[in-house]
């Protein structure tokens, strides 16, 4: 729904039916009807409407490998000319791999890293040591967020994450984890 209002139309409910607008309620662009009468589950049914036909094409589903591949958690080769025969509503076009571009996300999957050496120490007591990493989300969320900082307790094993805007942000997530703990 957040990506629809983003293109500019408006929202209007009178309880049982959802409608995306334009300027006024009589350019109603999209309409959705709950799936059983007090569900908060929706269904779109939509057509397009003729004098706006040239600015809905766009939004036709095209099947795109590449996409699909990245949706469904990079499953092999063999698998997404299936995803057609197991999938309710898909476009039956089949999804051919048109190119063999590497896929960034498939290679850093099958990388290994070497192992850490086995360390002699470790902390006594809750908090003693606690291993941190500021990380970067491969796109940005829905919600703006495009890092996280993650706080590991050495003895417990306890893990927090945070979400974060920006970098700058780290210094105030890692103030609060203080605050936290010392709780």
């Amino acid at each position: 729904m957040g990506a629809i209002l983003k293109t500019g139309l408006r929202l209007h409910s009178d309880g049982e039916n959802v409608q995306f607008y334009l300027d006024t309620l009589q350019n109603t662009m999209l309409s959705c009807k709950p799936r059983t009468i007090g569900s908060n589950a929706y269904y779109l049914e939509a057509e397009i409407v003729p004098h706006l036909k040239e600015k809905a094409m766009p939004a036709l589903h095209i099947p795109v490998w590449t996409t699909w591949h990245e949706r469904l958690g990079h499953p092999s080769d063999n698998v997404l000319p299936h995803f057609k025969d197991h999938t309710i509503g898909f476009s039956k076009t089949s999804l051919v791999r048109d190119n063999k571009k590497i896929c960034i996300g498939c290679i850093e999957g099958k990388m290994t890293s070497k192992s850490f050496p086995i360390s002699d120490t470790r902390a006594s007591k809750a908090f003693e040591l606690v291993h941190s990493d500021l990380k970067e989300f491969p796109t940005k969320s829905y919600h703006g967020f495009k890092y996280y900082i993650s706080f590991i307790d050495d003895y417990t094993s306890y893990a927090w994450t945070m979400n974060l805007r920006t970098k700058d942000e780290s210094l105030k997530a890692l103030q609060q984890f203080l605050e936290y703990i010392k709780v």
